[in-house]
């Protein structure tokens, strides 16, 4: 328990508030993230699984829970207040980027939600199933919605990037929007979407739906390796007419 709280609240969340500060606000045009929660957050976190490491590892088991406590409860406030600094969002309508980090964000909140509740409620607690359930959706709802996001924003900018340097007035770069199709985009999100829930449900009903699960998992990610290639495919095509252009230039010379 406690390499996975290190693991995925100390360094998972600690890296992934780290990026939110600045991508956040710079890809989805909101706001800046309250500085009580940027100069907080991080130093809040590690303080709080020392205490509970320390307390786990002497055996005093109730003051280590009210340390995780507090180290599951930090994750939640920075999920909610991610969602409420997007909401302020200044986009006339979301694209896939943000639909993604909410998605992702909601999953984590849910992820904390369901921890907490196992932790104070006999009943949840008793199911042997939601350890599962809370890994799904941190990891899966969670980490790689942020991560599927993120790709679609960072690769047709360093595409267009490289294109820039390259084509120094020559050639145009295509716009940001054209890298990679929209509407293929938007549809791998929705089937990642749906793969999510299906994983999720399958924590309930494994036997009928882990391998559906794994299907539809297996789909969404060709699926996203197929537009990331195809981002691949403009540059490289792009590149090949910078430097025709290129040659034919030093040619007439």
């Amino acid at each position: 328990d406690l390499h996975l709280g290190w693991g995925f609240a100390v360094w998972g969340i600690g890296l992934l508030a780290a990026v939110a500060y600045v991508v956040v606000p710079m890809f989805q045009i909101t706001p800046s993230y309250p500085e009580a929660l940027t100069r907080r957050f991080t130093p809040f976190v590690l303080l709080a699984a020392i205490a509970w490491s320390g307390l786990a590892v002497a055996g005093i088991e109730a003051a280590a829970t009210v340390a995780a406590t507090a180290l599951v409860l930090a994750v939640a406030v920075f999920a909610i207040v991610t969602l409420l600094v997007q909401r302020r969002s200044k986009r006339a309508r979301f694209d896939t980027n943000q639909r993604c980090w909410r998605v992702g964000m909601a999953s984590m909140f849910a992820a904390a939600a369901l921890w907490l509740a196992a932790t104070a409620v006999p009943a949840v607690g008793e199911w042997p199933g939601w350890p599962v359930a809370c890994g799904v959706l941190l990891m899966y709802g969670g980490f790689v919605s942020v991560i599927t996001g993120m790709l679609y924003k960072i690769v047709p900018f360093l595409v267009w990037l490289h294109l820039q340097n390259l084509g120094r007035g020559r050639l145009l770069a295509p716009n940001m929007k054209k890298v990679i199709d929209e509407q293929s985009m938007h549809r791998q999100m929705l089937a990642h979407f749906a793969a999510s829930g299906l994983l999720l449900a399958a924590t309930f009903q494994p036997e009928a739906l882990a391998v559906p699960a794994g299907a539809l998992i297996a789909v969404s990610q060709a699926w996203l390796a197929h537009n990331l290639w195809s981002a691949v495919r403009l540059f490289r095509a792009q590149r090949r007419k910078i430097e025709r252009m290129a040659e034919e230039g030093k040619t007439a010379r």
